[in-house]
């Protein structure tokens, strides 16, 4: 007899075939239940894994994020701690340069300073010298024309008295000569004539005269001598007397 179904759906067996049906059927549902967790399971777990995968890929990717920017960061503040050292290297050596002019140019400064102040020093010391010498110099000029002034004074007032010693023993001696002369013409002898010679040679004019006349033709017991003569009358023509050529 052919296997025939209830209207429910329900499968109609027979007794012992209705059993094991059902019992495959249970089977078949857990092994269907089964395959259903399984590929639940198997689906959580690739599920599971490729939120794994990704959540690591999403890691290895901010970890590299991180890194790069990690690194971008570290050589952004290399470069700019080698930028503030290059920069404070520049200052410093500008600093440096500054400072090395200034001194230059203190020192420069100072040795001018020293040097205008030594030259001052010396151009002092030269004029004071120059004054001192200048009034050593007016001194000693003034001493000399004060000196010679004196002396001159000295001479002139010396040559005064010789010029008047001089024209007193002259006057004196003229005084005498005369004497001598008109003694000795009052003589009339070789002793008047000795005194006649006395008188020429202290000036006496007459008296030098007197005598050339007395040795060119002879006279008061003296014989005529021609140099004698001539000598006479040269001394008389000086002495001012008026004698034939």
């Amino acid at each position: 007899m052919p296997k025939s179904y209830a209207s429910s759906g329900t499968l109609a067996v027979p007794g012992d075939e209705k059993a094991t049906w059902t019992d495959k059927a249970k089977q078949d549902k857990a092994a269907a239940d089964k395959v259903d967790a399984d590929k639940v399971k198997q689906d959580k777990a690739a599920a599971d894994k490729a939120a794994a995968d990704k959540a690591k890929l999403e890691k290895a990717e901010a970890d590299k994020a991180a890194a790069d920017k990690a690194k971008q960061d570290k050589a952004a503040a290399d470069k700019a701690a080698a930028d503030k050292a290059a920069a404070d290297k520049l200052a410093a050596d500008k600093a440096a340069a500054d400072k090395a002019t200034a001194d230059k140019l203190a020192a420069e400064k100072a040795a001018a300073d020293r040097a205008a102040a030594e030259k001052a020093r010396l151009d002092k010391a030269a004029s004071d010298k120059a004054a001192a010498d200048k009034a050593a110099a007016d001194k000693a000029a003034a001493d000399r024309a004060a000196a010679e002034k004196q002396a001159n004074e000295k001479a002139a007032a010396d040559k005064a008295n010789a010029d008047k010693a001089a024209a007193e023993k002259a006057a004196s001696e003229r005084a005498k000569a005369g004497d001598l002369y008109r003694e000795g013409l009052a003589l009339g002898n070789p002793e008047g004539v000795r005194l006649l010679i006395q008188a020429g040679n202290a000036g006496h004019g007459p008296a030098a005269k007197k005598l050339m006349e007395i040795y060119t033709s002879g006279g008061m017991g003296v014989r005529p001598s021609y140099p004698d003569a001539v000598r006479w009358k040269a001394r008389a023509k000086a002495l001012g007397q008026d004698v034939n050529e």
